[in-house]
């Protein structure tokens, strides 16, 4: 968790966030491929909607926009070790789902995570004093919002769905983003985006067509 987190953090300092969302979604074909690894089946029709919702993700973040094409190359390396990392969430916490409940794999991943930051970031050198509260507040909301409960629904959806059909759900996440950004803050969707909202849910939609069982994803 605490990985996930630093790597999109460190890529997009590095490149547009429009970029690293699509690299990072890429976890969705990993995640089909280590269900695939391990010998279960996966039907075509998961394959296809992973398809339309990466497809989907690149519009609908307004990846397809030709000044972002000047890309970091560390930038998006890092993007793509994120994506890994995002594979090995999906696919680790499918496990830990069938055996804890997901606020005891909360309580522990963002524990744990907290412990890892503290090489990375200790605590004690955080700007307390210079940062004002407003600050402060919007970084508890991003917290809460952006990581808290999101990661904790994500341990729920793990209990109830397979790992790779939780991945393609989770590439809804630009999209969502784009009508928030429309809705609250007046921002415009163009027509790819509005496209690319559709692929995004059409794949969702192709991905629960068919129930899974206890050898397919």
């Amino acid at each position: 968790m605490a990985a996930v987190q630093w790597l999109y953090y460190e890529a997009i300092q590095r490149i547009p966030i429009a970029i690293a969302l699509v690299v990072e979604f890429t976890a969705v074909i990993g995640v089909l491929l280590w269900a695939r690894f391990r010998g279960r089946r996966v039907g075509a029709s998961l394959w296809y909607a992973a398809l339309l919702a990466i497809v989907g993700c690149f519009l609908v973040s307004g990846a397809y926009d030709s000044s972002l094409l000047a890309l970091n190359t560390e930038g998006v390396l890092i993007a793509f070790l994120d994506a890994i990392i995002f594979v090995s969430y999906f696919v680790l916490g499918e496990r830990l789902a069938s055996r804890y409940s997901a606020w005891t794999l909360a309580v522990y991943g963002f524990g744990f995570a907290l412990v890892a930051w503290q090489f990375i970031q200790p605590v004690w050198t955080l700007p307390w004093t210079t940062t004002g509260s407003d600050i402060w507040i919007r970084v508890v909301a991003i917290v809460a919002i952006a990581a808290l409960i999101p990661f904790t629904l994500s341990f729920i959806s793990l209990a109830l769905l397979p790992a790779p059909r939780v991945s393609i759900v989770a590439t809804s996440e630009p999209f969502i983003a784009a009508l928030i950004a429309w809705a609250v803050l007046g921002q415009t969707l163009a027509l790819p985006q509005m496209l690319g909202g559709g692929l995004v849910l059409g794949g969702i939609v192709l991905a629960q067509t068919r129930r899974p069982t206890a050898d397919s994803a």
